[in-house]
């Protein structure tokens, strides 16, 4: 209940404020978007219990095919994360449109005859391809074009689109605005992530155990804990918010007033 009761408030939030007041009803009152989020809430509901029916009446997708769906689907929020981290001029826009495509291309790939791990619920091309990281590749694609199409076009998807993202007039992301970009630093985690994946071992080929485990899972899994420690150390010790010379951050008026009144003494209050 606690997954699909945050999944229908997401749902209803995103088409809410991130579709609806920001594309179609900017001055929309408070009355009227909690209106529409409460019936997108009621769509969002109907395709969930109409595609449990589906799967009840005709077994299709099965168990290892939602399996299989589950592995592939994390990983594609991943370019819209990090390169929101990094690239300042990156537009909403440019991250939906990628996570659509690279979806689109994966459950499209998983539940294929291509997916020759689907009944176990895997996902594996014949070739040893991950079907997550075809659609990954697409994903990235089109997130990095569209977002310098956009960088060279902000009206691309209207004016008000446009006003509602702050323009920048140059790519705006480098090692000199972020540490964390260094080419050395990069490449060694490209490095380390090369070598998670068992392209050494001939496809088929006997492999030595470490305890209860095959050795390159164990090298896999220990890799990755690595490169998870470095990711984790790196934004604690490299990350800082980058500010332009002579800028400062917006306040809302609100805030601006707490911060003003922040340790007055209410009024009719004497003090002891």
């Amino acid at each position: 209940m606690s997954t699909a009761d945050s999944a229908l408030l997401s749902f209803s939030v995103m088409w809410t404020v991130d579709f609806y007041k920001a594309y179609l009803r900017p001055n929309a009152s408070h009355r009227e978007l909690l209106f529409f989020g409460r019936a997108a809430s009621v769509v969002g509901l109907a395709i969930g219990v109409t595609l449990g029916l589906l799967t009840i009446q005709t077994g299709t997708p099965n168990l290892s095919a939602l399996f299989s769906l589950q592995n592939v689907t994390p990983i594609h929020v991943a370019p819209a994360v990090w390169l929101g981290l990094h690239w300042r001029g990156l537009r909403g826009e440019a991250a939906a449109a990628g996570m659509v495509a690279g979806l689109a291309v994966t459950i499209g790939l998983v539940f294929s005859p291509l997916n020759t791990g689907l009944s176990k619920g895997l996902d594996s091309t014949a070739c040893g391809l991950s079907t997550a990281m075809i659609g990954f590749c697409v994903n990235l694609f089109v997130t990095v074009a569209l977002g310098l199409l956009l960088q060279w076009r902000p009206t691309l998807f209207g004016d008000a689109a446009a006003a509602a993202s702050k323009a920048y007039d140059r790519l705006d992301i480098g090692a000199k605005r972020d540490k964390m970009l260094n080419p050395v630093f990069i490449g060694a985690m490209l490095l380390l992530l090369l070598f998670t994946a068992p392209f050494c071992f001939p496809t088929g080929s006997a492999n030595a155990f470490v305890g209860d485990m095959a050795a390159w899972a164990f090298v896999a899994l220990f890799l990755s804990g690595v490169l998870a420690i470095i990711t984790a150390c790196a934004y604690i010790f490299l990350w800082e918010d980058y500010q332009e010379p002579g800028s400062h951050l917006p306040v809302e008026a609100s805030d601006a007033k707490d911060v003003a009144d922040f340790g007055k003494q209410p009024a009719g209050i004497a003090a002891d």
